[in-house]
């Protein structure tokens, strides 16, 4: 069996070599030894190394080689770091703001849950079938950014589409929940997305993905996906800060 893993230790910032690698026929297992320019194995990487390993019908261990850290290693890390101090002291910035957002997006997704769970939908199967389709879609992508494709899974996993659909009907059927939830507030609280608005949240992807506010627009062709998005997104605060608010009532008393 042919396993690619080139597309996740091969990159620009993350560069790792398999120095050894030993296949154990009786129990199935295959170590590999990674050996890394770099002083450690980021969070995304090992995520995306996990999750491409348990599409493969093998038991995988890794061992991660990584050199002692030192300035210029640092530097290489963060070119905001001029010492390995300095690199600690950011790491430990960025990983703060990291589980300030974690926590703000639990708090998020627990007011989302409680406003749809009151909410009582009939969903058209037609309705539901369009998101399975958006679903089936945004899993094959995902798992094309590790050297699969959809047939190729299918044939690991034992599964077909129709499986994999009926698989992902409950979360279609949430999405579609949360997101008719959602809107029906914003109707009710009249809540819209406006120019300054949609220019922040514009501003915010050019950054997050390094291309012009100019291109994202022109790939786009209008920006009502954007406007919708900010408008929902507005939605979720109000939840979240409602929420926030009766709990703390609850304190006071």
């Amino acid at each position: 069996m042919k396993i690619d893993l080139s597309k996740l230790i091969d990159t620009k910032e993350n560069e790792y070599t398999i120095t050894n690698a030993v296949y154990y026929r009786d129990k199935n297992e295959l170590k590999l030894t990674l050996e890394s320019n770099l002083n450690y194995l980021d969070d995304k990487l090992r995520a995306d190394l996990d999750e491409y390993l348990s599409y493969v019908n093998l038991d995988i261990e890794l061992v991660i080689l990584e050199p002692e850290l030192d300035d210029e290693i640092a530097n290489e890390l963060d070119s905001d770091a001029n010492s390995v101090d300095e690199y600690k002291e950011n790491l430990r910035k960025r990983l703060s703001e990291q589980k300030a957002e974690e926590a703000e997006n639990v708090e998020k997704e627990e007011a989302i849950n409680k406003a749809t769970d009151n909410a009582t939908i009939d969903i058209p199967q037609a309705m539901i079938d369009t998101e399975l389709d958006r679903m089936v879609q945004e899993f094959g992508q995902r798992i094309q950014q590790q050297g699969l494709d959809l047939q190729t899974y299918f044939q690991i996993s034992g599964q077909d589409e129709s499986q994999l659909r009926e698989q992902m009907k409950d979360d279609a059927e949430q999405r579609i929940k949360t997101n008719l939830t959602l809107s029906a507030i914003a109707d009710k609280e009249n809540i819209e997305a406006n120019d300054e608005d949609i220019d922040k949240e514009l501003e915010k992807m050019s950054k997050q993905f390094n291309i012009s506010v100019e291109d994202i627009k022109n790939t786009l062709g209008n920006t009502d996906i954007i406007k919708n998005d900010v408008r929902i997104q507005k939605v979720i605060d109000l939840l979240r800060d409602n929420a926030k608010y009766v709990e703390s009532t609850k304190e006071d008393k």
